[in-house]
């Protein structure tokens, strides 16, 4: 920062906190002279971003209105939002009772503790980062159904009804630095780490590893999502249609995830 460069803050939503897009987008189109429209997408996309780049002032009067309207929201350096750990994509994943070993397509294998993974964010993505048009496995089709359980069925039929075949699954596992995130994508991912539970179809598996992920990880934040996705098989909730609505959700967790660990360091003491 230069020398009278004026610090500048962003404000991000408290994890508990409601989050009504077109009540915040109203609030931020009228204090930060934004057009109503491009301030609600702006909420819609940005995870639990409110507002970045704006002076300290600004980020406490903000936060007060949105008190008001009953929304919690936490200021934080500018700079925090802008850097995430890289994280890494998994190719196979073992539950350990310490660590949870993930192994990389490299054959590199990772030791993550158990206690470092905060929180866990399942989405299907469409569009151009959904599944690849040429990739058969990433695109389950009726056929599919003969090789399916019960289960799997149903995801299929819920996929083929809403038009969203060529979706790409994802599932991330977030963790506190240096580790970053841990990604899963369907297509691409060795479910053979399953054991004797894997099956014939990846939807099958996913799902299975779905299971054991949220088994293993009891208190993760933001598991409702996929406790729900299980219970619906409904795609449609988990969808997103823009990457950086999934970029900017992971994004506004490490930032809680740094806040956890700073204050798990300072109860734990040197």
């Amino acid at each position: 920062m230069a020398p009278h460069e004026t610090p500048t803050c962003a404000l991000i939503l408290e994890r508990d906190s409601p989050k009504p897009d077109a009540e915040i987008g109203r609030l931020l189109a009228y204090h930060l002279a934004l057009h109503p429209t491009d301030a609600i997408l702006r909420v819609r996309y940005g995870g639990g971003l409110v507002a970045d780049g704006v002076p300290e002032d600004v980020a406490d009067d903000l936060a007060r209105r949105l008190r008001e309207i009953g929304v919690r929201a936490r200021k934080i350096d500018a700079a925090l939002w802008a850097v995430v750990p890289r994280g890494c994509r998994a190719f196979g994943l073992a539950f350990g009772e310490e660590a949870l070993e993930v192994r990389l397509v490299t054959g590199r294998r990772l030791l993550v503790p158990r206690r470092d993974i905060f929180a866990l964010h399942l989405h299907a993505m469409a569009g151009p980062s959904g599944a690849k048009g040429g990739d058969k496995a990433a695109r389950p089709s009726i056929a599919d159904a003969e090789v399916l359980s019960a289960r799997g069925r149903k995801l299929l039929e819920n996929l083929v009804e809403a038009g969203l075949e060529q979706v790409e699954l994802h599932l991330s596992l977030l963790c506190a630095e240096p580790f970053g995130a841990v990604r899963v994508r369907r297509s691409d991912f060795d479910f053979s780490c399953l054991g004797v539970n894997v099956l014939e179809h990846s939807l099958d598996n996913f799902l299975i590893l779905l299971d054991e992920v949220l088994l293993y990880l009891p208190e993760a934040w933001n598991r409702r999502a996929a406790e729900a996705f299980l219970e619906t098989l409904d795609p449609k909730r988990i969808l997103h249609f823009k990457e950086e609505e999934a970029t900017n959700l992971e994004r506004w967790l490490f930032q809680w995830i740094r806040i956890e660990t700073e204050e798990r360091s300072g109860k734990e003491g040197p």
